[in-house]
C-alpha cells in the first residue's frame, strides 16, 4: 500500500507562529489534503467570526480545505459556560467551512469521577450538544486522552456512549496516535473515525500513560508509539479519512525548517507504510 501527500493534513499546533495564509501555504507546498485550526494558539487562533470568515475566505482562494477547529474543551462535563463556549465554536466551525469540530475531555487529577459516573457525565453532555451541533450543520469529533489524568481515555467509552445514543449522524471518533499509544488502546473503529491525529514519542518511560504533549514529536524511525503499524490497521480496515500532523515538542515548532523536517517524516511515513 502507498500513502499519498494529499491523504495527509497539518495541525496548526506544528508551528503556532505562522498567520493561517502562512499555513496554507505550506500545506500547498507538501501537497496536504487540508489543514486544522484552532482556538489555542494566541494570536493566529481562530476565536471570533471575524477570524472564523477570514480563514475561510482565505482557504478558498487558497484551495485549501479546513479540516477542523480544535477545540471544545473539557466537553464531558457539562454546565451552562460550555452550553455557551459549544454555541460559540459550533458557529465558529460553520463559518470556517470546516468539517469538523474536535471536543476534549476534561484532563483533571482533580476531578477524575468513578466509572459510571463518567460515562453518565459523557452521555448527558452528548446528548446535549446533539443539538447544538446539528443547528450549526457541522459533526463534532469526540478524542479522548490517554493521559492518566484524563476522564476519556478511550475510544471504546466514547463508542460505547454514541452507540448507546444513537448520535453517530453527529459525532465521530477522533483517532490520536499518541493517546491510543498511552492508553495502551486495541480498539480499532475505523468506519466511525473521521480523522487520525499522528505524532511520534521517542522519549522511552516506563509508564507511557505520564507522557506529555511536549514528547510528541514529528513520526520517524525512533518512533515508539507504533504510528505505521497503527496507520496500516486504519488502512486495511477501511479507513480512508486524512492523517494529520499534530506535534506539540518544541523542538519541532521551534525547528530551523519545519517544512524540511515534515517532508523528512512524509518520506519516511511513505516508506513504512508501503513496507
Amino acid at each position: 500500500m502507498t500513502y499519498p501527500a494529499d491523504h495527509l493534513a497539518l495541525n496548526h499546533m506544528a508551528r503556532p507562529e505562522l498567520t493561517v495564509t502562512e499555513l496554507y501555504e505550506l500545506a500547498n507546498r507538501l501537497g496536504f489534503g487540508g489543514v486544522e485550526l484552532r482556538t489555542d494558539i494566541g494570536a493566529n487562533a481562530v476565536t471570533t467570526p471575524t477570524d472564523a470568515r477570514s480563514a475561510a475566505s482565505i482557504a478558498r482562494d487558497a484551495g485549501v480545505l479546513i479540516v477542523s477547529i480544535n477545540a471544545l474543551q473539557r466537553f464531558n462535563q457539562w454546565s451552562n459556560e460550555l452550553d455557551r463556549q459549544a454555541r460559540v465554536l459550533s458557529e465558529l466551525t460553520a463559518l470556517c467551512d470546516a468539517q469538523f469540530m474536535v471536543m476534549c475531555p476534561v484532563n483533571d487529577p482533580a476531578r477524575l469521577p468513578d466509572s459510571e459516573t463518567a460515562y453518565d457525565r459523557l452521555c448527558e453532555s452528548l446528548e446535549h450538544l446533539a443539538p447544538i451541533v446539528e443547528s450549526a450543520g457541522i459533526r463534532a469529533l469526540v478524542e479522548p486522552l490517554g493521559f492518566a489524568t484524563s476522564s476519556l481515555r478511550t475510544k471504546q467509552e466514547a463508542y460505547r456512549a454514541i452507540e448507546s445514543l444513537g448520535l453517530w449522524h453527529r459525532f465521530a471518533l477522533l483517532h490520536d496516535t499518541f493517546h491510543h499509544y498511552i492508553a495502551d488502546e486495541a480498539s480499532f473503529y475505523p468506519d466511525r473515525t473521521a480523522l487520525v491525529h499522528i505524532s511520534g514519542v521517542e522519549r522511552a518511560v516506563d509508564e507511557p500513560e505520564n507522557l506529555r504533549d511536549d514528547d510528541r514529536v514529528l513520526v520517524g524511525p525512533n518512533d515508539l508509539a507504533g504510528n505505521i503499524t497503527q496507520i496500516k490497521q486504519l488502512a486495511e480496515a477501511g479507513y480512508t479519512g486524512l492523517v494529520s500532523f499534530e506535534p506539540f515538542a518544541d523542538e519541532v515548532q521551534r525547528a530551523p525548517d519545519l517544512e524540511a523536517a515534515l517532508r523528512t517524516s512524509i518520506s519516511w511515513i511513505a516508506r513504512s507504510v508501503s513496507r
